[in-house]
């Protein structure tokens, strides 16, 4: 709540300084007292649109100050914390000067801000009902906001149902009108999905399946190369006039009686042993390579026509398998749900009819319980006015 009002050189008044107490505060006087400039002082504190015009006559500037409890208002807090503004004693300093260039100067709590900070700071606090930027009551789009509220959990339970039905009948009345707009758009869509996902499952792709094809045509291609390497490298470790493993061995045995007379022997005898195992393995493995290799000229044909495969559809669909089985998967969904609403054409129709009639029935349905809510609020109204003197003006 407002604690204090400070008011220096605004409009014609010259100096006011006001202080509130807990409850309702009336200001009342005859018009063109000034119970409006005070109004408009407060709703310039809460960030509303200043201007040189708000200058006394005479005056350097104008001063608007306005102390605000905040100590149940979380909302002011929240945006308190956003901006880093700090509060110790719950309260909140708003302060605004106006000066004849244009120019304001706006602070809360102490700190500089700019009217935008001071404007979402001073909307958490002060909500005016008069005639200016600030006034729910006369803005036509927060009506119904208002009024549901006013008409409890039955009215926003019809809300949210209404709201519902009608998202479901705009959907299907979408679809409906994307169909019926252009019907030859939709077949050769239709024909172009269907033969992509065919083109694409027919292909069947795997992930890894390029770099492994890419591996295999290289290997068939260099055969030869391959095939005389293999066997050279072979040869020359199992020469039986000079064969590489038996020399280690040999040296290795050498080192072995001495190996325990100093580490350094040891280690030496060591790494005689890793060569020569080492070698041991290597000549198993090209055997093994040599026993596997194999010549296979239609099977090259058929690595080459794979790829030239996989390269045509990357043209079309990716720069990679992965991107052409992602397009695949996408083609699917969009395809499944064409042929869905499709095979649903006959049906489309009465589903928007009924979504559209129940959607009707519910908004009726609303509309009466919000007519009921607004003659009470009416009343209500009036009441509070009546008590204020006022019901002659409304």
């Amino acid at each position: 709540m407002l604690q204090e009002l400070v008011i220096h050189d605004f409009a014609i008044i010259e100096r006011l300084s006001l202080s509130f107490e807990g409850g309702m505060t009336t200001l009342t006087g005859e018009t063109g007292a000034g119970k409006s400039i005070i109004i408009d002082a407060v709703g310039l504190l809460a960030g509303g649109r200043g201007s040189s015009d708000f200058i006394r006559t005479g005056a350097a500037k104008a001063t608007l100050e306005g102390l605000f409890d905040a100590r149940t208002n979380s909302k002011t807090h929240e945006k308190l914390a956003l901006f880093g503004l700090e509060t110790e004693d719950e309260t909140v300093l708003l302060q605004r000067d106006l000066y004849p260039s244009g120019r304001n100067v706006c602070r809360v709590n102490g700190r500089l801000v700019n009217t935008t900070t001071l404007r979402e700071i001073g909307e958490t606090l002060v909500d005016i009902h008069g005639q200016n930027e600030h006034q729910q009551l006369m803005r036509p789009e927060s009506h119904l906001g208002l009024l549901d509220q006013f008409g409890g959990a039955a009215v926003r339970k019809l809300r949210l149902a209404y709201q519902e039905q009608f998202e479901a009948y705009s959907k299907l009345r979408q679809a409906q009108q994307k169909k019926q707009a252009n019907e030859q758009e939709w077949a050769q869509r239709l024909d172009m999905l269907e033969f992509q996902v065919n083109e694409i499952d027919t292909a069947a792709l795997q992930p890894d399946e390029e770099t492994q094809l890419e591996q295999e045509r290289d290997r068939l291609a260099n055969y030869q190369r391959i095939s005389d390497a293999l066997q050279h490298s072979y040869d020359l470790l199992g020469n039986e006039t000079f064969s590489p493993i038996d020399s280690v061995g040999s040296a290795m045995e050498s080192m072995q009686p001495i190996s325990q007379i100093d580490p350094e022997f040891e280690t030496i005898t060591e790494n005689l042993q890793n060569v020569y195992y080492g070698l041991q393995d290597v000549q198993s493995e090209l055997s093994r390579q040599l026993d596997q290799l194999e010549w296979d000229e239609g099977r090259l044909d058929a690595v080459e026509k794979r790829l030239d495969l996989i390269t045509q559809l990357k043209r079309k669909y990716g720069d990679s398998v992965a991107d052409i089985i992602a397009y695949g998967q996408k083609a699917h969904t969009e395809l499944a749900s064409m042929q869905a609403t499709e095979q649903g054409a006959d049906q489309l129709d009465d589903q928007v009819a009924k979504t559209q009639a129940a959607a009707k029935q519910l908004g009726h349905t609303l509309s009466e319980a919000r007519h009921k809510a607004a003659l009470k609020l009416q009343k209500a109204i009036h009441k509070q006015l009546s008590a204020l003197y006022m019901e002659k003006r409304f």
